[in-house]
């Protein structure tokens, strides 16, 4: 089966996905887009769920869907689909460099802190 890769993302970002060639599901609150989420972890085509962090700013406690991860659904794969976070834009001086999330991420999947040159 073909699976596909979806956004959940802010008006804001929603154009730098358009302009990428994915179409991009909008959610102005993390209410609409605790909504939205649900909706696409139905779809039985959805490989990779990509998700704006600043939309799940308060993730419940053990919620896959929050922290980034695998999350079963009936019918699917073992680990399909899979939810990324990625950062929102931030225009707050100080903010830490892209590498610092990248360093992050492999942290949480590697088990520990990897250097980037």
């Amino acid at each position: 089966m073909k699976r596909t890769v979806r956004v959940l993302c802010r008006p804001g970002t929603a154009t730098g996905f358009l302009l990428a060639g994915l179409e991009p599901v909008i959610a102005g609150s993390p209410i609409a887009a605790a909504d939205r989420l649900d909706e696409l972890l139905r779809e039985p085509d959805a490989g990779l769920i990509l998700v704006d962090d600043t939309l799940l700013a308060s993730p419940a406690a053990g919620d896959p869907r929050a922290e980034g991860g695998r999350v079963s659904t009936p019918g699917a794969a073992p680990g399909v689909p899979l939810v990324l976070r990625f950062p929102g834009p931030s225009w707050v001086p100080g903010a830490a460099p892209p590498e610092a999330w990248v360093a992050e991420i492999l942290r949480r999947a590697v088990g520990y802190r990897v250097r980037l040159r």
